[in-house]
């Protein structure tokens, strides 16, 4: 089960994927994740949130519920595409507050989007992940990033220095950095 922890949509349930190609944050992980944010962002009021490989759009949705301004959401499923906006129809969010790309993360210029936040939950095993460290060093500074991996992965030694928080639950592993 996949639901929204809190705010305006809190305890609502979201669609997920009969396939296994989607691997949703499990809700213990999520709200861990989210405790954490708060002590560094606060509100989300006036934020530009960033949801890559968004698969359900579990984590914007929450933005939103929270009350995020904008969520970009980015998969290059059609079908990771199609669910997310069946989640935000049918929380009924107003589609003024996203926007749904289907696009490949690593092609997309994030700085056109000006990201307050920017969660990252890609394929465990994809082969270019290191390629997000570089376009995260293109962000403006105080970005915060939320990059969830498996605990096997080691951050590249040149973004070590923007990590603020890790912490692994099973085989993910949580990383909070701030650019």
């Amino acid at each position: 089960m996949v639901r929204i922890i809190t705010g305006k949509y809190g305890s609502r349930r979201l669609k997920t994927p009969n396939n296994k190609s989607v691997r949703p944050t499990k809700d213990r992980v999520k709200e861990s994740i989210f405790n954490q944010l708060f002590n560094i962002i606060g509100s989300y009021q006036n934020k530009v949130i960033l949801d890559l490989f968004a698969g359900t759009g579990n984590f914007g949705l929450e933005c939103i519920s929270r009350g995020a301004e904008q969520v970009v959401f980015v998969d290059n499923d059609y079908r990771q595409v199609t669910l997310i906006k069946e989640n935000a129809e049918k929380l009924g969010i107003d589609s003024s507050q996203y926007h749904v790309l289907k696009a490949d993360a690593l092609s997309l210029d994030y700085q056109i989007y000006n990201p307050d936040l920017i969660f990252a939950d890609p394929p465990y095993k994809m082969k270019d992940i290191d390629r997000l460290f570089q376009k995260f060093q293109e962000l403006k500074k105080d970005s915060i990033i939320v990059f969830e991996i498996s605990r096997h992965y080691e951050i590249p030694e040149y973004f070590k220095e923007y990590l603020i928080s890790q912490k692994e639950y099973g085989f993910t592993k949580a990383n909070i950095f701030k650019r």
